[in-house]
């Protein structure tokens, strides 16, 4: 039975946190895992810093999974090097896997909807500014969660609506909107994020896909 897990938007800086130790336990319970996107954040941190912290434990783990990494936006591969080997086998922007006669099609999502430190380029100069920012948007979320409920679904619908118009046959999985959400009928799934306390993620059972939403 293959047993595949797709995780994405963990937004890693520097610091360990307690999600070090819920991957540990998540990752060895699947043959293989596909990050998809925004494993570590550049905006929260440098490259070098980010190999070099506690979140290196995962490395070996993650290699020993064949794990595939697909780009996100904050993860960008212009902002890192070869050591990007070091916790993934494979590394692309976008991955097909044929499953039950359906193709599915994995990806991010910021090539679907660009984030908007893509559209305006200018307001990640200054990483001090973007780490304020993030600190209030973080803040905003614990406290008022409705709005980004709302957000993150018209993320997903602009999304899907955007990559129909090009594929009407295959499975979409993205990430990117931090809204986790399992449209069968619609073949839509978002792997939500792991982390502001949320567990989210999707695994691939023997062609299945399942949408696991949890806390810690």
């Amino acid at each position: 039975m293959s047993k595949i897990l797709i995780i994405s938007d963990t937004h890693f800086a520097s610091k360990v946190d307690e999600r070090l130790a819920l991957l540990k336990n998540l990752i060895p319970q699947y043959d293989q895992v596909i990050i998809n996107g925004d494993f570590w954040d550049c905006y929260l941190t440098t490259w070098n810093r980010f190999v070099k912290s506690g979140w290196s434990e995962l490395f070996p783990l993650l290699k020993s999974k064949n794990t595939i990494y697909i780009y996100g936006n904050h993860d960008h591969p212009n902002r890192m090097d070869e050591k990007v080997s070091l916790f993934s086998n494979h590394q692309m922007w976008s991955l097909e896997i044929e499953s039950e006669g359906y193709n599915i099609h994995i990806e991010h999502g910021n090539g679907i909807i660009p984030s908007l430190e893509e559209v305006f380029p200018f307001i990640t100069k200054s990483r001090k500014l973007i780490k304020l920012e993030y600190r209030i948007f973080d803040g905003l979320v614990r406290k008022h969660l409705l709005p980004f409920i709302k957000y993150g679904r018209r993320m997903n619908n602009k999304m899907l609506k955007k990559f129909r118009g090009k594929d009407g046959k295959s499975i979409l999985v993205t990430g990117h909107s931090h809204f986790p959400e399992s449209r069968n009928e619609q073949m839509f799934y978002n792997s939500g994020l792991i982390r502001w306390n949320r567990l989210d993620y999707i695994e691939i059972l023997d062609g299945k896909i399942n949408l696991v939403k949890s806390s810690y």
